[in-house]
């Protein structure tokens, strides 16, 4: 009994060390840009622009604040540009401030 459940704990291990081995190996650079988004007022501005972006393929995560105007967001620099991500904020009706950081 004890020899099965160290087998078994044996081969969870090298089950979770393949799976990070093969994530490691992905071609993904991340990136994070912050933009000045004017024209939000509220939570459901603030949605509409994560929804809109969590859409776009290479895009991880989306955290917009409509109190300070600002909206980070996390890619794959690889598979998305900073104007393909200003693109989707303007098509939702809100402008993008000159001068992002990046």
């Amino acid at each position: 009994m004890i020899i099965a459940l160290i087998v078994g704990f044996i081969m969870a291990c090298n089950t979770a060390t393949d799976d990070t081995k093969t994530a490691s190996n992905e071609q993904v650079k991340y990136s994070t840009v912050e933009l000045n988004v004017e024209g939000m007022t509220c939570t459901g501005c603030e949605n509409t622009i994560k929804n809109s972006l969590m859409k776009v393929a290479g895009i991880d995560s989306v955290n917009a604040d409509h109190t300070n105007g600002r909206t980070f967001i996390k890619f794959d620099s690889t598979s998305v540009k900073v104007a393909d991500i200003q693109k989707v904020i303007e098509e939702k009706g809100y402008t993008v401030a000159e001068n992002p950081q990046q």
